[in-house]
């Protein structure tokens, strides 16, 4: 009821701290209901509305933290493939700079892959072994990613991603 109430409110009332206030709570509110789209919506709109009000908020914070929890976590199993795609084409900016994000882009692809998305899985992929990872986690990725060339009938992209994902270390 108060998800309702605060939805109601937030667009009746616009352009003051006030409107921030509500935003906020019914924000909170939707991640507390598990809603993490839902909050995502809302803290994207608070965001949008008071770009100043961000630099000193917790507010881009939680929505990062939601985002990744949207692949990563619980809520990622009750996702279908062409809503997870959707999600993360709408709010990739949240993508997490550190492992979570490799986690969160890891789910990607392989969601793209459910829907024989190859062409976008291996782009995505590939971004990620050039400039993401190291270490055996990049050589991993470039075994996933010769994989999906091989899938995708790129027998050559697929010695590529090998050659370029070798590491020295890596047995």
């Amino acid at each position: 009821e108060a998800i309702d109430a605060l939805d109601a409110l937030s667009f009746a009332w616009r352009g003051d701290g006030l409107e921030l206030a509500v935003l906020r709570r019914l924000g909170e509110l939707q991640l507390g209901e598990n809603d993490l789209a839902g909050a995502l919506r809302t803290f994207k709109r608070a965001a949008a509305s008071f770009p100043q009000a961000m630099q000193n908020d917790d507010i881009p914070a939680k929505m990062t933290q939601a985002f990744a929890a949207l692949f990563t976590g619980e809520a990622s199993a009750k996702l279908s493939a062409l809503e997870a795609i959707a999600l993360y084409d709408e709010f990739r900016e949240l993508t997490p700079a550190d492992a979570r994000g490799d986690r969160v882009l890891e789910a990607v692809v392989e969601r793209m892959v459910e829907l024989d998305l190859l062409g976008r899985a291996t782009s995505l992929l590939e971004s990620q072994v050039r400039f993401r990872l190291t270490g055996a986690v990049r050589a991993a990725a470039g075994a996933r990613l010769a994989s999906l060339y091989l899938l995708d009938g790129r027998p050559e992209a697929a010695l590529k991603a090998i050659e370029a994902s070798a590491e020295a270390t890596v047995p």
